[in-house]
């Protein structure tokens, strides 16, 4: 299921969403794909990566509107797990954070593909939120 941007609320809303999956994407070790490489540290860089991402650009391009979808938002994120492998190794320590950070993206955006209402409420932690029927539910009664 594929939800355009018309199947949420509000823009805002799924903008919110992807920040919380964003947020849970900064583990252990997150530090080297926080920011752009410096390519005048790494010359090779820009030689070998064709589409460069970090976790500072994912937060500009939800702030600038650039996802209608979370699948978009998905699909940048494993940019990093890609562009990792490709320039430090399949066995390096830097592809096994980028692999840790692209199971939590995963994890998180199929969550809020589920039922983003479900998502949004567990985010907030109010007190009926486990309780209470989300909006996903009332559409399939």
């Amino acid at each position: 299921d594929v939800r355009s941007a018309g199947d949420w609320s509000s823009v805002a809303e799924m903008c919110d969403l992807l920040r919380a999956a964003l947020e849970l994407m900064y583990i252990d070790g997150y530090e080297p794909f926080e920011k752009p490489v410096d390519v005048s540290l790494e010359p090779h860089y820009k030689v070998m990566i064709f589409r460069p991402m970090d976790l500072q650009q994912l937060e500009m391009n939800i702030s600038a509107g650039v996802y209608n979808t979370p699948q978009q938002f998905l699909h940048d994120a494993q940019w990093i797990l890609h562009n990792c492998m490709i320039y430090n190794g399949v066995a390096s320590p830097l592809t096994d954070v980028a692999k840790t950070m692209w199971r939590v993206c995963k994890r998180e955006v199929s969550e809020i593909v589920l039922c983003h209402d479900c998502y949004h409420m567990s985010m907030k932690k109010t007190a009926n939120w486990f309780t209470k029927p989300c909006v996903c539910f009332v559409e399939f009664e």
